[in-house]
């Protein structure tokens, strides 16, 4: 009897899971870890443009190209510190760190956005990281010891160091430096062998549904569930997945749109989730669109560059985005008008009126523009990774799901303890 269900109940004991909730924790800020990098003399940030050279040695550590095309960095001599994102398994952690003449001096987790791995923040591991350095295999030359449960988190620590590392002699090229029971016989066994065998033929369905989504969820990121969307009507209208209404800015000929936290240039979506939008420029220097504390910057194909935020120097609170009429980029954050460099990296206050026209306005958007942020946004509303989840735990099925579930683990938990029972008195009668 063993043999036909005992390793079915063992695996699915171990597949059946709950879904955690992901809670964001805020170490420190990064904007006060720039500053304790340098002693409280902050320098003026720069930026590393990913040309193809940078972009193959950054693939040849993180196994994928970098997303954005330049990343921030302050630096002083030969001593550079960076702000950096890297999925863990499903969420970015964000991390600070210091080089050093090409060492890691520093590495810190400022905000961790994971249910579990967040061990790694504390320095009985990071210290493991100092003064390590790339091989010439681009490896770190020290060993660092991992974290039982959290494997994920310390590669993704790992990756940031050895391409900050790997970093470093590029800035120096450009010159920037675990009782017993009674064993019942007679009706006790025969009740057990019926518990135990209807039991198994009426939980199995449910097994092959918990053990199916459970080894297809064990491969997410090998399958990008995550990112695979459902647009059967009846699965989005059991969810109760509808369009809601959508902001839009013009600016030329060009159409910067919101549903949600998901921003649209010309209705093609901008990788992240953003707060309210309020304004698009597009010139020549590229395409910015503003929400309330940050500044999206783009290519005209809707590629995202960089996004700027307050410890880049962006005025909080922006409501109005422009551009003047001399191509400077200009904002009015909290009733202060400020005008940005070329680089937008330098804001400065102004008290000279700024032109009407000179402001991003609302816009209603063309209807082949609409329909496509609404079919993009209407099937990306559900991944198939949601699915899966919900089907393994029982959410699909409403509030009842749940104890539906909790009674299959219940029912796994017989099955096991009278499989066993059963296993042991056949073994004990043979020997």
């Amino acid at each position: 009897m063993l043999c036909k269900y005992h390793a079915g109940l063992i695996i699915g004991l171990i597949l059946l899971a709950s879904v955690n909730a992901n809670a964001e924790s805020i170490y420190q800020e990064p904007a006060d870890f720039i500053a304790s990098a340098f002693d409280g003399n902050e320098p003026k940030s720069a930026v590393l443009w990913i040309t193809n050279d940078i972009q193959n040695k950054s693939y040849s550590i993180l196994g994928r190209n970098l997303r954005q095309l330049r990343i921030r960095y302050w630096q002083v001599a030969n001593r550079s510190a960076w702000i950096l994102d890297e999925t863990g398994k499903d969420l970015p952690i964000t991390t600070g760190v210091v080089v050093e003449s090409g060492a890691i001096k520093t590495i810190k987790v400022l905000i961790f956005r994971e249910s579990r791995g967040w061990e790694v923040r504390y320095p009985f591991f990071t210290n493991q990281f100092k003064d390590a350095q790339l091989d010439t295999k681009n490896q770190l030359d020290h060993s660092i010891d991992n974290i039982s449960g959290a494997t994920l988190s310390v590669n993704a620590l790992k990756r940031q160091a050895r391409l900050l590392c790997c970093y470093q002699p590029i800035l120096i090229n450009y010159g920037e430096v675990n009782i017993s029971m009674p064993i019942p016989s007679g009706r006790k066994r025969h009740l057990f062998a019926m518990l135990h065998r209807y039991g198994g033929i009426s939980s199995a369905l449910l097994v092959i549904v918990i053990c199916t989504t459970g080894l297809l969820l064990n491969h997410t990121d090998d399958l990008n569930l995550s990112k695979q969307t459902v647009g059967n009507e009846w699965l989005l209208d059991w969810y109760g997945i509808k369009t809601p209404s959508t902001v839009s800015y013009i600016s030329g000929s060009h159409y910067a749109s919101q549903l949600n936290e998901s921003i649209y240039f010309d209705g093609v979506p901008v990788e992240g989730s953003y707060t309210h939008l309020q304004g698009l420029a597009v010139s020549d220097n590229g395409v910015i669109i503003a929400t309330t504390n940050q500044l999206i910057i783009l290519t005209p194909e809707a590629a995202l560059i960089e996004v700027l935020d307050a410890r880049h120097g962006i005025p909080e609170g922006i409501e109005n985005f422009g551009l003047l009429p001399s191509g400077a980029f200009v904002l009015n954050a909290k009733n202060t008008i400020w005008i940005a460099d070329n680089d937008l990296l330098e804001w400065v206050k102004t008290n000279n009126p700024i032109d009407k026209s000179s402001w991003s306005t609302h816009a209603a958007l063309p209807s082949s523009i609409l329909n496509r942020i609404n079919q993009n946004y209407h099937g990306s509303g559900l991944s198939t990774e949601r699915i899966l989840l919900d089907l393994h735990s029982g959410r699909i099925f409403g509030r009842a799901g749940p104890w539906l579930a909790d009674a299959v683990a219940i029912l796994f938990i017989i099955l096991a303890a009278t499989g066993t029972w059963m296993w042991f008195k056949s073994h004990h009668k043979t020997g």
